[in-house]
């Protein structure tokens, strides 16, 4: 049995922080989630979740929608903190720039998360 959708359709975020920020090929924003532990799902459907980037500037939560990949003016590499080669996400693209202490919420992350932690 795999509920997955059918019970848990847009919901469940998983929400992570920026822990830093290297420079490679592009830009590669650490995570302290990792894709291989926590969003499985995501590296072997695929599945590209809707993000959300919370940033706090003057005390004040700024909430900015992700662009796509390469769409906005700021791309970063998403990555987990893990040594796997297949720990990462994908490019995602933001209007501002990614910073540490950033909160990254990937949305609607329940559907498989339930299937395999009891299956």
């Amino acid at each position: 049995l795999e509920p997955g959708e059918a019970i848990g359709w847009q919901c469940g975020f998983l929400i992570a922080s920026v822990i830093d920020i290297v420079q490679n090929d592009q830009e590669i924003a650490i995570l302290d989630a990792s894709f291989s532990a926590h969003m499985p799902d995501c590296l072997e459907m695929p599945y590209r979740p809707s993000i959300l980037k919370i940033s706090v500037e003057n005390d004040e939560e700024i909430i900015e929608v992700e662009r796509g990949e390469n769409q906005g003016a700021f791309s970063y590499f998403l990555g987990g903190p893990t040594c796997l080669a297949g720990d990462f996400m994908g490019s995602f693209s933001f209007d501002t720039p990614l910073k540490r202490g950033d909160k990254i919420v990937f949305q609607d992350m329940l559907h498989y998360t339930i299937v395999k932690n009891n299956s």
